[in-house]
């Protein structure tokens, strides 16, 4: 590699174009396989840092979505703007989040990133890492204050992307930062409900203890109970009922918790 870079700084110093673009550039192939020296000498000679490729990718968002760590310091020191998002707009901290990179969060953090940006389906970074269980990263941006409310274009929130995937320890992150647990998605379902049909009894666990609103209703009138004994999670029911969940609420149809269990709903 050393040598490599030797060639790259006779031809720097000969003229070459550094921003030569056919759809990705000299920096952006440096940051795409982790050349830190590489990349070092270009952002010297003034390589624009916030170009992009037909994907909307910069050298930026390249390393972060490949997690290197040094080659996104040298970017950082560069000055290059590290909010600029790609055509699905995700931007380099969301990528770094979804890769579960903690080192490269904290960078994108401490150089002021904005943690609330939100990719074309309305994701943020908190939402990301949540979804995908990266506890380290979760706690990372809720120091850093993230928005830990905000939804998604279907109306999921951090909480409820853990609570679906079964994610305990971001979901406790989550309720101890005071996530709201009762905010409903655009279907009416709570994360309460959502890890009820899935039955995942320890995220749950958590979300009772949180005090959540175990009685809730969707539009239709389903309650976590009912998704519970819906989808036959006996371990989830004995929770809710523990927890004193209205075993009397009516669906709409006049269907119970107790008709649904019967097998008298179709």
């Amino acid at each position: 590699m050393q040598g490599h870079v030797e060639v790259a700084r006779l031809l720097l110093e000969a003229g070459a174009d550094k921003n030569f673009h056919n759809g990705t550039t000299a920096l952006m192939l440096a940051s795409l396989q982790g050349h830190v020296e590489a990349a070092q000498l270009l952002v010297e000679a003034n390589a624009n840092t916030d170009l992009t490729d037909r994907n909307g990718l910069t050298a930026l968002t390249i390393a972060s979505g490949q997690g290197f760590v040094e080659v996104v310091r040298v970017l950082l020191e560069a000055g290059v703007d590290k909010d600029l998002a790609a055509n699905n707009g995700a931007t380099a901290l969301t990528m770094a989040s979804d890769q579960g990179n903690v080192e490269i969060v904290h960078l994108l953090l401490e150089a002021g990133a904005d943690k609330n940006l939100v990719s074309n389906v309305g994701l943020t970074a908190l939402m990301t890492a949540s979804g995908q269980g990266h506890v380290e990263v979760v706690r990372l941006l809720l120091e850093a204050s993230a928005d830990k409310n905000l939804s998604s274009r279907n109306g999921s929130t951090a909480l409820m992307l853990a609570s679906l995937q079964g994610h305990v320890a971001p979901a406790q992150l989550l309720v101890e930062a005071n996530a709201n647990t009762d905010l409903t998605d655009k279907h009416g379902l709570t994360a309460l409900m959502i890890a009820s049909g899935q039955g995942l009894v320890e995220v749950v666990r958590v979300l009772l203890e949180a005090g959540v609103d175990k009685d809730l209703a969707t539009d239709s009138g389903f309650t976590a109970l009912m998704a519970a004994l819906g989808s036959s999670q006996a371990g989830v029911v004995r929770l809710l009922l523990d927890a004193r969940a209205d075993t009397n609420m009516a669906d709409n149809n006049g269907f119970t918790a107790l008709s649904i269990a019967s097998g008298q709903r179709d």
